[in-house]
């Protein structure tokens, strides 16, 4: 049990993610959430990765009783970008106006209308050879499109000997986290989700 209400978890990531609110649990109290941030932060994407249980992701958010992440970017590592800085202030301030608001109970549920959010999916790999060596790279088509539609034969990989390789799933999907920097030793190349609403 956490003596702590409520942690917002602050990071950058090198993907063309923009301002991105992570929720964890699709209950009532984060689903307002999201739908307020989306209300005061219109270009916001909300990503919810409720696949297990909250406390068992291995975030810092969880322990808290509660808690979310921020994720922005893209921003190069190592480099301060005021643009970025100033979405994470944003989002952090309208998720404590929303946290401030609920516990006074001046939400509002009917003025916070459902809103687009992505579900997580899947992981999908770097092409490797037999020695787990990387073979392809980010299409330069599928690059910086992070939460935009993938769809079934559009390419996602180029090969070093400049062959495309396609998406093969049958449905489209959203991709995100495309090419980034702290996924590279595991050889991720880009999450997927489906689009919901919530």
């Amino acid at each position: 049990d956490s003596n702590t209400d409520f942690v917002i978890d602050i990071h950058n990531t090198t993907s063309e993610m923009g301002a991105t609110l992570i929720i964890l649990e699709a209950d009532e109290f984060h689903i307002q959430l999201a739908r307020y941030v989306k209300q005061q932060m219109p270009e916001a994407n909300i990503l919810v990765e409720d696949e297990k249980p909250y406390l068992e992701h291995g975030y810092l958010c969880t322990t808290g009783k509660k808690g979310v992440m921020i994720e922005v970017g893209g921003q190069p590592q190592g480099v301060l970008r005021e643009d970025v800085y100033l979405l994470t202030q944003t989002m952090a301030e309208a998720i404590l106006d929303f946290c401030a608001a609920y516990n006074k109970g001046q939400i509002n549920t009917d003025a916070l209308p459902a809103c687009e959010a992505f579900r997580l999916g899947d992981n999908v790999s770097f092409p490797l050879d037999a020695n787990g060596k990387r073979t392809a790279m980010i299409h330069h088509s599928l690059q910086d499109n992070d939460f935009k539609p993938l769809i079934p034969g559009a390419p996602v990989f180029r090969t070093f000997d400049g062959k495309d390789i396609l998406w093969e799933n049958e449905t489209e999907t959203y991709p995100h986290f495309i090419n980034e920097a702290a996924y590279f030793k595991l050889d991720v190349a880009f999450a997927t989700a489906e689009r919901i609403m919530l």
